[in-house]
């Protein structure tokens, strides 16, 4: 990237400006979910939830929803939670007793604590949706700023302008179609995700 652009933790290159503006523009949202990013309350023992409500920073990412509209318990609020190895790790970031784990009770505010996947349950007749890179016949040349991201821990994608394409791929556009796992969703964004000349 240009020395005024930032760069995304998968590759790709964005305005400068982006990195704590509230607005995501890389993909993954890493712009967004840097330690400096971080509500200022929080340091001083207070975490102001989005609806402007504030809790006590203990219980910002503890697996229960305390805020009323539920923004201390996000991917947003908590993906740059590091949980002590006495802890057990939610699938947003929160941090629960460890031994959460498919003990039968949820305590993970998404129930990822609980998640089929996880706990080795199949659900009938569902089956978990696996990457399955395609052989194409006409894949068009690499190049460009779109950098492909990692596929989604708990799901995949296609790129559907580019049939066959992987993850760390470089092309100039790049269409993704997000499938997750039963049980996981996108959350605050499309399914579908477009870049164009790096801008995702």
């Amino acid at each position: 990237c240009q020395s005024n652009w930032f760069r995304c933790t998968y590759g790709a290159c964005v305005d400068g400006s982006a990195p704590c503006n509230k607005i995501q523009e890389c993909a993954d949202n890493s712009d967004e979910l840097l330690p400096s990013c971080r509500n200022e309350e929080e340091v001083r023992g207070r975490y102001t939830c989005k609806n402007g409500q504030t809790i006590s920073s203990v219980e910002h990412c503890d697996g229960v929803k305390d805020c009323a509209d539920g923004s201390d318990e996000t991917l947003e609020a908590c993906a740059a939670v590091t949980c002590p190895g006495y802890l057990f790790q939610c699938a947003y970031g929160a941090c629960v007793d460890k031994g959460s784990d498919c003990n039968g009770k949820q305590e993970c505010a998404d129930g990822s604590d609980e998640s089929d996947e996880l706990c080795n349950r199949n659900s009938p007749g569902v089956k978990p949706v696996t990457p399955r890179p395609v052989t194409p016949t006409n894949k068009p040349t690499q190049g460009g700023n779109c950098r492909l991201p990692p596929y989604p821990q708990y799901g995949s994608y296609t790129v559907t302008n580019v049939p066959g394409a992987v993850p760390g791929e470089s092309y100039s556009n790049a269409v993704l179609n997000v499938t997750c796992n039963p049980g996981f969703g996108v959350e605050d964004m499309k399914d579908t995700i477009w870049c164009y000349d790096g801008i995702w």
